[in-house]
């Protein structure tokens, strides 16, 4: 089965990193155009959208903010009105969509988007006075470009697939429909794709270690960001992009196969510290999971099968949750009924060290360990781990 991942387009702007400046930043004023809206409300906020620094109103297509951050860096322009949606089993109010910008002192910016569809699918544009936020927008800009041509050509596919489907030639409609899956494919990859290019041409800005911090590829891609990140301009190395980029290397070389499991920090939900002894079982799955993510949530009853499975045949599991607030945490994992051990940190993202020392730069997210604390597995499939558990604890078998 496999799992769904929440990429680092999604968790990755949950683990974002604090600019070096902590002085308030003031003097921005936001401008947007954005047809078909009036009556949404919106939001400048942080990247965990946990602090809201202005609001308004869209009225006549318009929108206009004159605001104070506390500091230069990445922030949200969050839109969002009271339409009902389902996310998996639970109803939420209103839909929600963030567009990043990168915000500094006495800065202007013109947000324009022509609709929903132009802000869901980061259409949008971003003009501005920002020479930080002009680079932004240009990796945006090159990317959709790439994306509104394969939508273009795939979409040509399938009508003409649907004109072969009416003439009954199934042999071309077959055809044609196949060619739409494989641009289907192409588009999952276009935003991983267009960052390598980006990252590769552009060693002057700090959009280039910012963007390496939010992909989910170290272990596949190490030695590119590694060069890029060794090529960036000495003033780019300084900041805390580049340096938050270099320590999530640093985490892939411990991170090996066969390399000791890092060290684990928090306390379990009764705020007991962490303590754990990998020698009492065979093997122990280590699951990095937030209550927040739904794809962690959802495999949650068939890890409770693998559990319940081999739990008495040397088998454990240990989460270790991401999660910053404390309550909503222990909420959830009583909510969950999680039988296994559970700690959390609870601290902010940019703070915490099990993300950094895991690279949980995507979730759900696991590490398999023996009874040395040697990582044995990274990332399985909880179909793979079944059969992995099945065929090693052979003596447990009747």
């Amino acid at each position: 089965m496999n799992q769904i991942k929440i990429s680092v387009i999604a968790i990755l702007t949950v683990i974002l990193i604090s600019p070096a400046c902590r002085n308030n930043i003031d003097g921005i004023i936001i401008t947007g155009q954005v047809d078909s809206i009036n009556g949404t409300k919106v939001r400048l906020t942080n990247l965990d959208l946990t602090e809201v620094y202005d609001s308004t109103i869209v009225r006549n297509n318009q929108f206009k903010f004159n605001s104070t951050v506390p500091e230069k860096g990445f922030y949200y322009i969050d839109f969002h009105n009271n339409i009902p949606y389902r996310e998996g089993k639970f109803t939420v109010e209103g839909w929600l969509h963030p567009c990043q910008l990168y915000l500094e002192k006495n800065g202007k910016y013109f947000f324009q988007a022509n609709g929903k569809y132009q802000i869901l699918q980061n259409y949008h544009s971003i003009r501005s006075t920002s020479p930080t936020q002009q680079k932004l927008d240009e990796y945006y800009s090159g990317v959709n470009l790439k994306r509104k041509r394969l939508l273009a050509e795939k979409r040509k596919y399938l009508h003409l697939a649907d004109i072969f489907l009416q003439q009954g030639n199934n042999d071309k409609y077959k055809k044609y429909l196949d060619s739409s899956s494989i641009i289907e494919n192409k588009e999952r990859l276009i935003y991983h794709e267009g960052t390598y290019e980006y990252i590769k041409n552009n060693p002057s800005t700090l959009i280039t270690p910012y963007l390496i911090t939010q992909m989910p590829d170290f272990f596949e891609n190490y030695s590119l960001y590694k060069n890029v990140l060794d090529g960036l301009d000495p003033e780019v190395k300084k900041t805390e992009y580049a340096k938050k980029a270099y320590t999530f290397l640093k985490s892939v070389e411990k991170l090996r196969i066969g390399g000791d499991v890092p060290q684990i920090y928090g306390s379990d939900i009764y705020g007991k510290p962490f303590k754990y002894d990998y020698t009492k079982k065979k093997y122990t799955l280590i699951d990095l999971w937030a209550s927040w993510c739904l794809p962690c949530r959802y495999q949650t009853p068939r890890l409770k099968v693998i559990y319940q499975k081999y739990k008495t045949k040397d088998f454990d599991i240990l989460a270790v949750s991401v999660d910053k607030d404390k309550e909503w945490w222990i909420k959830i994992s009583k909510y969950d009924n999680i039988p296994w051990y559970n700690v959390s940190e609870s601290v902010k993202p940019k703070d915490s060290k099990n993300i950094e020392n895991f690279i949980a730069t995507r979730l759900p997210l696991n590490y398999l360990v023996n009874k040395h604390g040697k990582i044995i597995r990274r990332d399985i499939e909880l179909d793979d781990l079944d059969k992995f558990l099945q065929d090693s604890l052979q003596e447990y078998k009747n």
